[in-house]
């Protein structure tokens, strides 16, 4: 397939005209306003892009009028597989992604579960945590992760929450670990008291 392609491809690898960053940085630099404005909109959309986005899809591709309608790019692949129960699934993911009942308390909860705002309070208290305890390795880690962010909103091509995956995961993680330690930590306090 790639032999079709071999113009773009200098070494192995796809061809960048030389200037091309050059160009990118002069041009960005030039319209900051612009270039801030759709980074910010393509984060809000990416927010709203998540779990529940994608179950909402999953359902509708896993239905009957999914399964019986043309072949398109998100069914090609899945067309020979269907859940056991249709109902089960539905319900499952109903229930999993908070949509039983469409109230702005479960749509503030849906906002809070499934966008970054848990894992990045989680590495924030962390952070300050591991800067008291001044774990130097911890901090490291963790400043790296934080560092991925900026990253990302910057260069991120489209408005898939998957390109926040490896934050996302990390801070549940680490609220996981913070919450443990933080039970335990009192769980011991409350042990020497009596």
């Amino acid at each position: 397939m790639w032999m079709y392609y071999s113009d773009f491809f200098i070494d192995g690898k796809p061809e960048i005209h030389p200037g091309f960053w050059d160009a990118y940085t002069t041009l960005m630099a030039n319209n900051l306003d612009v270039f801030f404005k759709n980074r910010w909109q393509t984060f809000i959309k990416t927010q709203n892009n998540t779990v529940y986005t994608q179950a909402q899809i999953s359902e509708s591709l896993w239905s009957n009028e999914g399964i019986s309608s043309p072949p398109t790019m998100l069914n090609l692949d899945i067309s020979g597989f269907q859940p056991l129960n249709y109902d089960i699934f539905a319900k499952t993911l109903t229930f999993m992604t908070f949509n039983w009942e469409n109230s702005s308390i479960l749509r503030l909860i849906r906002i809070i579960c499934f966008s970054l705002l848990i894992p990045f309070t989680g590495i924030l208290f962390s952070l300050f945590k591991l800067c008291k305890e001044k774990n130097h390795y911890g901090i490291v880690v963790l400043l790296s992760v934080l560092s991925k962010i900026p990253l990302i909103w910057m260069t991120m091509p489209g408005e898939a929450f998957m390109y926040y995956y490896p934050v996302y995961y990390i801070g549940i993680f680490t609220c996981t670990i913070y919450l443990i330690t933080e039970l335990d930590r009192r769980y011991q306090k409350r042990i020497k008291k009596s």
